[in-house]
């Protein structure tokens, strides 16, 4: 897959975006020549190498899929039109590897028939697909972290969950070498972006601190991911 597989459309948003920051940085000192050079060249190379990581999952996880089990009706919907360009979109826009290959796996299981194992139903992969393009690859890996701490806590009660909470935040902190303020901006965010959810612990306290735990939708992305690797 090349720059050349990207739809009219897609070509045309790029030009349009390129052109416009080429105006704005045209007159700043060292930025304009560097974001010329990027705009040509460069930004070619750098799409072509994203695409070419795309496919390179994509045909690592399609080896031995039998033409038979993938959804072909689908493939000509007007569906998955939109879910290709965005996961295209997507996939242009970051530089992270991990991000891409989540693409890959959410885009393969999208395609599969409904029959199959590994299938996911359309608006489960759309729901998927969005959650990933919302976050920054920092935000995937502090959520990816803590849905990892949170295994297995599910029947915990209230008391239990605020002490590894404590336990958590600092494990957060060191294994992804954040601040509390950061960590609770990215959190935040995570929280905004329905990754995570926030919750308030009813109990008598002077100081009132909100728990965070990955949210349903998340937590079955990861296993789905999980059952990929």
């Amino acid at each position: 897959m090349t720059q050349d597989d990207l739809t009219p459309a897609q070509r045309r948003a790029e030009a349009a975006i390129y052109s416009a920051l080429g105006i704005v940085l045209s007159e700043v000192p060292l930025l304009g020549s560097a974001f010329n050079e990027l705009r040509t060249y460069r930004a070619q190379q750098y799409m072509e190498n994203r695409l070419s990581d795309l496919n390179s999952d994509l045909r690592r996880l399609l080896e031995g899929v039998k033409e038979e089990a993938v959804n072909q009706e689908y493939l000509r919907s007007e569906a998955f039109f939109d879910f290709i360009g965005k996961a295209v979109e997507t996939v242009l826009r970051t530089r992270d590897r991990e991000k891409v290959a989540y693409i890959a796996s959410i885009l393969k299981g999208a395609i599969l028939s409904s029959d199959q194992e590994k299938h996911l139903a359309e608006d489960l992969a759309e729901e998927y697909l969005y959650l990933v393009s919302d976050l920054t690859p920092q935000e995937l890996r502090v959520a990816r972290t803590l849905y990892n701490l949170q295994k297995g806590q599910e029947n915990t009660d209230l008391t239990q969950r605020m002490e590894a909470w404590k336990l958590q935040t600092e494990d957060l902190s060191r294994a992804h070498s954040l601040n509390s303020s950061d960590l609770f901006l990215i959190l935040n965010r995570l929280t905004s972006t329905g990754a995570v959810d926030r919750f308030w612990p009813m109990v008598a306290s002077d100081i009132m601190e909100p728990i965070y735990q990955v949210s349903v939708p998340f937590e079955r992305l990861m296993r789905f991911l999980e059952s990929e690797t």
